[in-house]
């Protein structure tokens, strides 16, 4: 092979070579992103079923008894 041709396969070998590593940095970053979004998604899980867990107090209604309405009706609550 001729010198120049020899130097510029080298020089392009060696420019994708620095682009695979910087593919391997994004890729591990993005792995290292993608873990810390399942964790994070995994937590928010445990608390929505913590949360659906609990009872909502403040939605229950007490329930009344009914009027009474004739004179039977109250003096057998008596």
């Amino acid at each position: 092979m001729s010198e120049p041709l020899l130097h510029r396969l080298r020089a392009e070998r060696d420019d994708l070579r620095g682009q695979a590593q910087l593919l391997a940095r994004i890729v591990h970053v993005l792995e290292i992103g993608n873990s810390k979004l399942k964790e994070s998604n995994a937590d928010l899980e445990q608390q929505v079923a913590d949360h659906a867990s609990v009872p909502d107090l403040t939605r229950r209604r007490r329930q009344l008894r009914p009027l009474c309405t004739t004179f039977e009706q109250r003096i057998r609550m008596l």
